[in-house]
């Protein structure tokens, strides 16, 4: 599929593209300084449950941490944990906006911001650095070609 859309981009639109890394804004996901509070997933227990602002599942990685954590926080995360294996998960946190088709809404302030809530509820930070990022350079678009 995506074949067929990267000839059918390149065919009507002389769309040419590359990737390149380049130094970005990220996060580094490491183990808080009075230690990882994660429990290592039994394998079983009830139902996942992930929500904006709430993640409730039995049995997760770091790598899956990560992606949920990239989409809350706007920036690509790197795991830095060292932690393998799979880990019951229960975390929760106010997002720092919510977008709806209405615009933007207030949420729950009772919950503590994802940083926090990393600290307090899993005993894991997020620090802010620059690391080399993949990026889609666009070298060159045009108006369509008819059809």
């Amino acid at each position: 599929m995506d074949e067929m859309l990267r000839s059918l981009l390149a065919e009507r639109f002389q769309l040419k593209v590359h990737t390149e890394s380049r130094n970005l804004p990220a996060y580094a996901l490491v183990v808080s300084n009075s230690g990882s509070k994660l429990l290592p997933s039994t394998g079983t227990g009830g139902p996942s449950k992930t929500m904006l602002g709430q993640l409730v599942v039995p049995k997760m990685g770091m790598a899956q941490l990560v992606q949920i954590l990239e989409f809350d926080v706007d920036r690509p995360v790197i795991d830095r944990t060292g932690l393998t294996g799979d880990f019951a998960i229960h975390l929760e946190w106010t997002r720092e906006r919510a977008r709806t088709a209405a615009g933007d809404v207030p949420v729950d302030q009772s919950r503590p911001s994802i940083f926090s809530a990393l600290q307090e509820q899993l005993g894991l930070k997020l620090e802010s650095i620059k690391a080399p990022v993949d990026v889609l350079v666009i070298d060159r678009v045009e108006l369509p070609s008819a059809n």
